[in-house]
């Protein structure tokens, strides 16, 4: 998905990265960045360190920086559920993963904000949106119709329908989500499916994007990339990217 997202970014605009653990993508992205900036967003203390550090060695501080907390459907605080040393697997929901099913869980408050509210307080324009919550997606999502409204950007956004299910959504809302805000919902990895069509959906959208992805889903079915199930949406009228 690190190729996906590369392809789709606009190096002169800025990019949101929701849920930016210790920074893989972050990085990755803010080193083809050239007057964009992108904003990390990242609730677990100890991982927003991390990430704070691998930005600054990768001579990325003017590129990047980091909101430490999470993005929801309103201000304030929340209570996020860890299992130190993984806390990829962070939620502000259930800790539902199986790959933590055993683990001991912790948990530490941590201060939350819209995307909305976030934008507009670091004066960005997003063009491109990675968002990657365990099953937290629909909170995003309704605390950034603004930004989606305003800017368009792609998004690339994780979807698990379990981790969606334990908090009380479903990845049908967070497509809708999507669709009431004027986007084109495809499947990332096969364009020509419909969403919904396979049990664990990757969606897309655009001409130009739509054939990267043909050119990349033989290395993605191989989790060359260890691919998750994800989506990725974009503005319903393509666009040049010389024009994005």
């Amino acid at each position: 998905m690190i190729q996906l997202a590369l392809g789709a970014i606009d190096p002169d605009a800025d990019v949101l990265d929701v849920g930016a653990n210790i920074g893989f993508f972050t990085v990755a992205i803010g080193r083809r960045l050239r007057n964009g900036r992108i904003l990390a967003v990242e609730p677990s203390s100890n991982t927003a360190e991390r990430l704070q550090q691998n930005i600054s060695l990768n001579g990325l501080d003017n590129r990047a920086v980091v909101f430490e907390g999470a993005a929801a459907d309103a201000p304030g605080s929340m209570t996020l559920n860890y299992v130190d040393g993984q806390e990829e697997y962070s939620s502000l929901g259930n800790l539902d993963h199986p790959a933590i099913a055993k683990a001991k869980k912790q948990s530490e408050e941590v201060r939350v904000d819209t995307i909305d509210n976030l934008v507009q307080q670091f004066g960005l324009k997003p063009r491109f949106m990675k968002v990657d919550v365990e099953g937290f997606e629909h909170a995003v999502f309704k605390g950034a119709r603004e930004t989606l409204r305003e800017f368009r950007p792609t998004i690339l956004s994780e979807m698990s329908p379990n981790l969606l299910a334990g908090n009380g959504s479903s990845a049908d809302e967070v497509i809708g989500l999507i669709l009431e805000a004027g986007y084109t919902v495809k499947d990332a990895l096969y364009p020509d499916l419909a969403p919904g069509q396979r049990p664990l959906g990757d969606h897309l959208s655009t001409d130009w994007l739509a054939a990267l992805l043909r050119r990349l889903s033989p290395f993605a079915r191989r989790r060359r990339f260890g691919v998750v199930p994800a989506s990725i949406v974009i503005d319903q009228e393509p666009r040049g990217r010389a024009d994005r």
